[in-house]
C-alpha cells in the first residue's frame, strides 16, 4: 500500500475528528479504516498521522475526540501488542485496573521471546524493571509472584520438539512422588513440570498421570491446593495447553454476570484477533451452543457493537 493512500486517509481522519460535530460519523469513518487496514498497516497509519501532524498524536486525538468503550477499543487497535501488554500490566501493578489475573494470563500464555520483548519494552516505557515491580507489589502473594517470575524467565520447549517418552515418564514420577505444595512452590520443580515442557509435553504428562493415578491432574491439584493456588496453576495449564478454549470461557464470563466486563471483551478481541480468534469462536459455539454475536448485550451502542462483531467474526 502506497504512502499516498495513508496520507490521504490520515488527512481525512484528522479533518473529521476536529471538524465533524456528529460523533457517529467519526465512529463510522474509523470503523471503515479498521476494516481496510490490518494491524501492521494501522501501525504505519499511526506513524504517518504523527508525522503529518507533529503537534498532535493519533492516540491522544482519538481519546479526546471519541468517548466510552468505542474510544478505548479503537485506541487499542492502533497500538502494538507489546505496548498494550505493558500498559495493561502497569495499570494492574498500580491498582488502576482491578483485573489483576490478566497479568497472570499475559505472562503464562505468551511465548518466551514475547515475554522478553514485553519486559524490555516495559523498562523503556516506564524506566522500571518488570521483574522488580512484580516482586515488590502487594497485590500478589509470594506464590503468584513466583509463578509470574518463573514463567517470565523460562524458555519453554517448542511444540515441534520430538517427544521424549522416557523424559515424560520421569516427570510423571516426579509429580506422583512430590507433595502438591512442593510441586508448585519449589521453583526448580515448578519450572521442570510447568515452565519448560511444551503444550504437547504437558498434555502428555497430564494424560500419563491420569493413567497411573486414576484421576485428572487438575482434579488432583484442586483437592490438594488452596483455592487461590489452584486458580493460578489452572490458569498456567490452560494457557499453555488450551489457550483458545480458555479465552472462549473468559469471553463468556465477560457477559454472563450482572455487570458486563467490557474491558476484558476489548482485551480479548484485540490481543487474540490475529492469533486465534476463529478458533475461539469455534470453541465458544461448541461449548455454549450459541454464537457470541447473538449474546452481545443491547446496552452496547451501535458503533461499538459493530466494531466488536467485526473483530469477532473477522
Amino acid at each position: 500500500m502506497s504512502y499516498k493512500i495513508y496520507e490521504e486517509e490520515v488527512r481525512k481522519l484528522n479533518k473529521i475528528l476536529f471538524s465533524e460535530e456528529d460523533i457517529s460519523l467519526k465512529e463510522k469513518y474509523l470503523i471503515e479504516i479498521i476494516k481496510k487496514f490490518d494491524l501492521k498497516q494501522r501501525l504505519l497509519f499511526r506513524i504517518c498521522y504523527n508525522k503529518i501532524f507533529p503537534q498532535n498524536n493519533l492516540i491522544t486525538d482519538l481519546s479526546s475526540k471519541l468517548s466510552g468503550q468505542f474510544s478505548n477499543l479503537v485506541m487499542n487497535l492502533f497500538m502494538t501488542r507489546i505496548d498494550l501488554e505493558c500498559i495493561e500490566i502497569k495499570r494492574i501493578l498500580e491498582g488502576v485496573n482491578l483485573n489483576k489475573n490478566n497479568i497472570l494470563e499475559s505472562i503464562t500464555v505468551n511465548p518466551f521471546w514475547l515475554n522478553q520483548k514485553i519486559a524490555k519494552r516495559f523498562s523503556e516505557l516506564f524506566n522500571k524493571e518488570l521483574k522488580n515491580e512484580i516482586i515488590k507489589n502487594n497485590l500478589f502473594n509470594d506464590f503468584t509472584k513466583n509463578i509470574l517470575i518463573n514463567c517470565l524467565n523460562t524458555k519453554r520447549n517448542d511444540n515441534d520438539k520430538k517427544l521424549d517418552t522416557d523424559e515424560i515418564e520421569e516427570k510423571v514420577k516426579l509429580v506422583l512422588n512430590t507433595n502438591p505444595d512442593e510441586l508448585i512452590k519449589n521453583n526448580e520443580i515448578f519450572i521442570n513440570i510447568f515452565g519448560i515442557p511444551s503444550a504437547k509435553e504437558l498434555i502428555l504428562i497430564s494424560r500419563k498421570f491420569k493413567e497411573k493415578k486414576g484421576e485428572h491432574f487438575l482434579t488432583y491439584l484442586e483437592n490438594k491446593l488452596k483455592e487461590e493456588e489452584f486458580f493460578a496453576i489452572k490458569e498456567v495449564i490452560y494457557n499453555i495447553c488450551h489457550p483458545s478454549e480458555n479465552f472462549a470461557i473468559k469471553l463468556k464470563n465477560c457477559i454472563k454476570g450482572v455487570e458486563i466486563n467490557v474491558e476484558n471483551i476489548n482485551r480479548i478481541l484485540v490481543l487474540r484477533n490475529e492469533v486465534d480468534i476463529q478458533e475461539i469462536k469455534k470453541i465458544y459455539d461448541k461449548i455454549y451452543e450459541k454464537d457470541f454475536s447473538d449474546e452481545i448485550p443491547n446496552i452496547f451502542n451501535d458503533s461499538y457493537k459493530e466494531l466488536v462483531l467485526y473483530l469477532y467474526n473477522k
